[in-house]
């Protein structure tokens, strides 16, 4: 193939690469080089389509993050390390009624 690209070529090229489609794979698409597609594409940014749709959080779970929120630490430590209220720990979820770690 020579090294120029056609009219239509470099029209597939820029169309493409709005598309999201990268340089090696319109260079492989159209069997030419990827320095030479680079070049026609030049200045043509690649769009990124995201797919991002908004999250609904139902009120009471909200409400009970609030609350959490809202309580104040047991101690100067919790408050620095962040740590679980009692009760909203991973250890005291484990325990069962009769008070023995499983």
């Amino acid at each position: 193939m020579t090294d120029r690209l056609t009219s239509d070529e470099i029209r597939t090229a820029r169309l493409m690469r709005r598309e999201g489609r990268t340089i090696e794979y319109i260079a492989r698409h159209l069997g030419r080089s990827r320095g030479l597609i680079g070049e026609v594409c030049q200045g043509h940014a690649r769009a990124i389509h995201h797919n991002a749709q908004a999250v609904h959080i139902p009120a009471p779970v909200l409400a009970a993050r609030d609350e959490r929120l809202a309580l104040s630490p047991r101690d100067l430590t919790a408050a620095i390390a962040g740590d679980p209220l009692p009760g909203l720990s991973a250890l005291d979820r484990r325990k069962p009624k009769n008070g023995r770690v499983i």
